[in-house]
């Protein structure tokens, strides 16, 4: 009797399984959705509701659209009172204005909406497609009233990025996902017309997601109810995280520290910090390429960085001379009120900058103070000024600080003009003659201007747009480099001539005077195939090369993206750390080193140069270099007298989510499935288990003597024995 239940359970339980998969078609995992952001003071981002969230397969591609929104799509499904799921295009969802955008937000019939990807990028130059807002980092300026540097980019003027969205947006990469929903909506959902506004009648094809966070309000509410009750009843221990990763530095040279003693000598080094920022942002954070927000401006920052190392003994030889020293700065997290730069001050004015003082080390870098920041210059958005003017730059400034001292900022610039004059690119000084009127860029400068220990003397913006952004897809899903002959042509000559005037600069500074200042054009190339021609930075020869150490910790980190994110393990950052370390690293000085074990042992008890093994595919090399790493997690997250509602320091945080497979976001991926009418979904019901009923009373009047067929009895009556 038990046995049969137990086979008859199983049985069922397979037939069930079966129907499952015939019933919902699970799509392949879709690693990236808009999620939620919280700061100090609101929520940002997206989600479902706790037990999810189904929809009706639906198109809406351009603002003719708009119309089915309105009326919820009453005419054409008259059966149907439920949410829909709204596909379309990324393009179009930022093209079509934020008329679209908003009524798919605030329409309560719309359950949920699916972004699909499409390639090639079609022409959008000049169309507001910007996520950030039309003053980025707005809360953490220096002026009274913030420029709208991004007015003709905004999408929507507050920012698409920071607005809270209460329904999940799934963004689709996958192609066979893409064509299976275009077929829920073209073929099952799709009146079969003419006209095509004829009614649709069940069965219909839906869609259903999952992505709910407990952290809600702010970051301040949400680390609090990390540490409370609510921890260890129905959530997850932690609600959210801060945004946080590694700042990249390279120091050309370092300076060695002194041996502590009871009189501490002073420091006289000065620096130069050429600076850059490794991350954007997005209404999908997770797709954020960040070609002209940032991409263009690492390559001219590590190609200037390439040709100062080539340079070698002299320009080391002249730095030494002088005491000034160059600091190529890499900061993370800036688009998020600039994490990584105002932590880089916050640790000089502690002294534990690039790291406290350790006794026990043979050798370390010298301490850094915001008093020995003697100048910054920062680059932004290279290539992306007026097509005519791709050969000129311009050099911001705050004005009350250019006010206070000249010299060192004029110094800059003629030495910058001067090799202008012999290669052929432009610099101009912005800043308003007469008043104070112009102000100076969003950009990592605030968090120095902002530092009131710092005594800086000269501060450059070095950009190729004048009053206003001129790129309309600054951190943007879709700031993509189109890639036609004349970009690939363009774009390179910028780069090189960024790259030569920040060379210009760095040698006037510290007073060596080359014969020729040479930027490795082979090498921008390079990098201009593999940061914006390639579809992945997996794949090229130099990125493969870099990577190669860390590709078994990445996991479904394959994608493009410059988001900083909240695990400390930005693809941005492990690419900018190996590319600064193959560029600027010495190879013939660790010659006698054939093993990683070698190379890694010469990191032990010191920390002025680093030493990594490089693989360049059969061959692999102890290269010596001076880069370095430092946190970019914001001072608020670890001095608890800083409340986090301050608009001094980011409190940006991540939510952590509830998922039915643990992982972060919509990693199971959305399901489709095919829905009747309730009365028949209820017929179906009822005669499961009217059937069940049957079968339980069938098995209950069996007995065991019922399958037990005697085949000794019939041997017998034929003469066989028993």
């Amino acid at each position: 009797m038990w046995l049969l239940l137990g086979f008859l359970s199983v049985i069922f339980h397979s037939s069930w399984a079966s129907l499952s998969d015939q019933v919902y078609v699970q799509l392949e995992p879709e690693s990236v959705g808009c999620f939620r952001l919280l700061n100090g003071t609101h929520q940002f981002g997206c989600q479902s509701s706790r037990g999810g969230d189904v929809g009706l397969v639906v198109r809406a591609n351009m603002d003719t659209d708009v119309r089915y929104v309105d009326d919820c799509w009453k005419a054409r499904y008259p059966e149907w009172d439920g949410g829909f799921a709204v596909l379309v295009s990324h393009v179009n969802f930022h093209s079509s204005g934020a008329r679209l955008y908003e009524k798919l937000r605030a329409s309560p019939c719309v359950s949920m909406v699916l972004l699909y990807e499409v390639e090639p990028l079609p022409d959008v130059d000049g169309m507001p497609n910007s996520d950030d807002s039309t003053c980025p980092n707005e809360n953490s300026g220096i002026y009274a009233n913030c420029s709208n540097w991004n007015v003709d980019g905004a999408a929507v003027a507050n920012g698409l990025s920071f607005t809270d969205w209460p329904k999940p947006v799934i963004f689709l990469r996958n192609t066979s996902n893409i064509e299976k929903l275009m077929k829920c909506a073209n073929v099952v959902n799709k009146a079969l017309g003419p006209p095509t506004d004829w009614p649709v009648w069940f069965p219909l094809c839906a869609v259903s997601v999952k992505m709910f966070s407990y952290a809600a309000g702010n970051s301040d509410m949400c680390m609090r109810r990390s540490r409370g009750p609510i921890a260890e009843l129905d959530a997850p221990v932690t609600l959210c995280d801060p945004l946080q990763d590694l700042n990249v530095f390279i120091a050309m040279p370092p300076k060695a520290a002194d041996k502590q003693t009871e009189e501490p000598k002073p420091r006289t080094a000065k620096y130069l910090s050429i600076a850059t920022r490794m991350d954007s942002l997005s209404f999908i954070p997770e797709v954020s390429p960040g070609d002209f927000s940032t991409i263009t401006s690492i390559m001219t920052v590590l190609a200037a960085a390439k040709a100062i190392a080539a340079e070698g003994s002299g320009f080391e030889a002249a730095a030494n001379a002088s005491d000034r020293r160059i600091l190529f700065s890499f900061f993370h997290g800036e688009a998020f009120d600039y994490i990584g730069s105002s932590r880089a001050l916050f640790d000089m004015s502690k002294e534990q900058f690039p790291a406290s003082f350790d006794e026990k080390l043979r050798a370390q870098k010298e301490i850094i103070t915001p008093d020995q920041l003697e100048a910054m210059i920062e680059v932004q958005q290279v290539g992306a000024g007026e097509p005519q003017t791709y050969e000129k730059f311009y050099a911001h400034l705050h004005r009350p600080a250019y006010d206070k001292d000249k010299k060192l900022t004029d110094k800059f610039v003629d030495a910058a003009q001067s090799l202008g004059s012999k290669l052929n690119y432009e610099i101009e000084l912005v800043y308003n003659e007469t008043d104070n009127t112009l102000q100076l860029p969003p950009s990592s400068l605030y968090s120095v201007y902002r530092n009131s220990t710092t005594n800086l003397r000269s501060g450059i913006l070095l950009t190729q747009f004048k009053e206003k952004y001129q790129y309309t897809r600054i951190n943007s899903m879709i700031d993509h480099s189109r890639h036609s002959d004349v970009n690939a042509i363009r774009l390179p000559i910028s780069v090189r001539h960024g790259a030569e005037i920040l060379v210009a600069m760095a040698n006037d500074y510290v007073g060596f005077k080359p014969k020729n200042v040479t930027i490795d054009e082979a090498y921008i190339n390079q990098l201009f195939k593999c940061f914006i021609s390639s579809k992945d930075w997996w794949t090229c020869d130099l990125f493969a090369a870099v990577l190669e150490p860390i590709k078994p910790y990445m996991g479904s980190k394959k994608a493009k993206t410059t988001y900083i994110g909240a695990d400390g393990a930005s693809l941005i950052r492990h690419l900018v750390f190996g590319l600064a370390v193959d560029a600027t690293g010495v190879r013939n000085l660790t010659t006698n080193v054939h093993e990683q074990v070698q190379c890694d042992q010469l990191n032990h008890h010191q920390t002025l140069y680093h030493f990594l093994w490089q693989r360049s595919g059969n061959d692999s090399s102890c290269l010596r270099s001076t880069v370095f790493t430092t946190k970019a997690l914001s001072p608020a997250f670890i001095d608890e007298t800083i409340d986090l509602t301050n608009t001094t320091f980011s409190t940006w945080t991540e939510a952590s989510y509830s998922l039915s497979d643990g992982t972060k976001y919509s990693r199971a991926g959305p399901r489709l499935f095919v829905m009747e009418r309730i009365k028949n979904e209820q017929t179906t019901v009822v005669v499961a288990l009217l059937t069940s009923l049957i079968a339980v009373l069938v098995v209950g009047r069996l007995s065991v003597q019922t399958f037990i067929f005697d085949e000794g009895e019939d041997a017998a009556e034929h003469g066989e024995p028993l």
